[in-house]
């Protein structure tokens, strides 16, 4: 989720340089739909993924560029991956419950129609 929030944020930014660049070009009008890069994390509720300024992602493992796998690679990139990923899916509940909660839950809905 990290690495792929990268390539998004960078899509945003006008970088074309990243391992789904195309992907993300062809689906360009999808993007659209939100006003920039913080719409996006805030619309998804991916908050925990980024710093508070929303200027960079939050990454589970060391990154370098995408030069290393997305995967990790011993058992201690395992354990810290998987550690950062369940804590991430807990906030992010915890996130979507309280906007529904606040919210109600047909008022994304009636946002997007």
């Amino acid at each position: 989720m990290d690495l792929t929030l990268e390539c998004i944020r960078r899509h945003y930014a006008g970088e074309l340089e990243s391992p789904l660049a195309s992907v993300l070009t062809a689906y360009a009008d999808f993007f659209a739909l939100f006003d920039g890069f913080t719409e996006f994390v805030d619309f998804f509720h991916f908050q925990d993924l980024v710093t508070p300024g929303y200027n960079e992602v939050q990454f589970f493992l060391p990154f370098d560029d995408f030069n290393r796998p997305g995967t990790p690679t011993t058992t201690e990139e395992y354990v810290t991956y998987r550690e950062a990923t369940l804590d991430f899916i807990d906030k992010r509940s915890r996130r979507m419950a309280k906007w529904l909660g606040d919210n109600g839950p047909d008022a994304g809905v009636a946002a997007l129609v």
